[in-house]
């Protein structure tokens, strides 16, 4: 089974696809290793542990508004980030986009809209695994409440 999660700027869907056989990527690109650090951290302070590694690279998705996507087969997992929105995003952005898909690859997470009614008072989505990227004000808002729930539901590979 090869499966693909992608994470699109204004919608998102998840897709299955034959496409990978095997990595393009040879472990984590250095752009990404500081978040995928943070992100780590925070895993363990939820008491979630992983057996195995993500790899992680950047090139043009040119799939829609597709911006990340997590790909899978049951050998291995990997993360496509969009070089363009990478290099034009904050880093808050870029954050919140690969812990989305950090949680896709790493916790078998699908999209979801969080708990009921899915957003806080504010309008911000309770869950970073909504289908859309998150805006900015919204993780600087609830970066402790997404920290937590993005392991709520994990199933640690």
């Amino acid at each position: 089974m090869f499966a693909t999660f992608a994470l699109i700027s204004s919608s998102c869907t998840t897709v299955n696809v034959a496409g990978k056989a095997s990595p393009e990527y040879v472990g984590v690109d250095p752009r990404a290793e500081a978040i995928l650090k943070k992100y780590l951290s925070l895993s363990i302070e939820n008491n979630i542990h992983f057996s195995n590694k993500v790899t992680i690279g950047f090139k043009h998705i040119n799939r829609g508004s597709v911006v990340g996507q997590c790909s899978w087969n049951p050998s291995f997992r990997e993360i496509d980030i969009d070089i363009n929105y990478w290099n034009y995003s904050t880093y808050t952005s870029k954050m919140s986009l690969l812990f989305h898909e950090l949680s896709h690859c790493y916790c078998k997470r699908r999209h979801d809209h969080g708990n009921n009614p899915g957003h806080f008072e504010d309008g911000c989505p309770t869950s970073l695994m909504c289908p859309t990227t998150i805006e900015d004000d919204c993780m600087r808002a609830h970066y402790d409440e997404y920290s937590k729930e993005l392991f709520d539901r994990c199933q640690p590979w």
